[in-house]
């Protein structure tokens, strides 16, 4: 009894990572490593490698120093919420192509304030052929936020150690 089990637990186990295996594919965000304060940021989220999928979400989380401008799909669908405010969430479905791969997703956000620290941007992608879930992969870009520059006009002298 105790080698049926173990066979059943092996032959789980082997079926469960060839499934996990079966969904593969890869996805990368691209945009720049730093902004400055007050300007925005554009994020595209790429695909690879994912078979056909009915339906796409997204799970996107930024910091405090973040502000959402806008989101979009780079892809056709009848149902096209690109972004949730509330719940930092968007979803695509009854896509017009069952292809996902390539550009994908776009996210733009300005840069509120200036951090010694990079700041993570991160985009979680989901994407589903019916009830089957075929990908599932979380990327990440690390942008330092830079201080805004400075330009000074003219000054004039007050005293010897002081100037305005």
């Amino acid at each position: 009894m105790k080698k049926i089990l173990s066979v059943f637990i092996l032959v789980l186990m082997i079926s469960i990572c060839s499934t996990v295996n079966a969904a593969g594919g890869s996805a990368t965000i691209n945009g720049n490593n730093s902004v400055t304060v007050g300007s925005n940021i554009i994020f595209t989220v790429n695909v690879s490698g994912c078979g056909n999928a009915s339906s796409v979400a997204v799970n996107v989380s930024f910091g405090s120093n973040f502000e959402f401008v806008s989101a979009e799909w780079l892809k056709g669908g009848m149902i096209n919420n690109p972004y949730d405010v509330n719940t930092g969430k968007g979803a695509l479905g009854g896509l017009s192509s069952t292809d996902i791969n390539g550009n994908l997703y776009r996210l733009t956000l300005k840069a509120k304030n200036a951090n010694a620290n990079t700041q993570a941007v991160k985009v979680g992608i989901i994407a589903k052929n019916g009830g089957n879930e075929i990908f599932n992969n979380v990327v990440s870009k690390s942008v330092k936020i830079n201080c805004s520059t400075h330009s000074y006009g003219a000054w004039t002298k007050v005293n010897a150690t002081n100037h305005k």
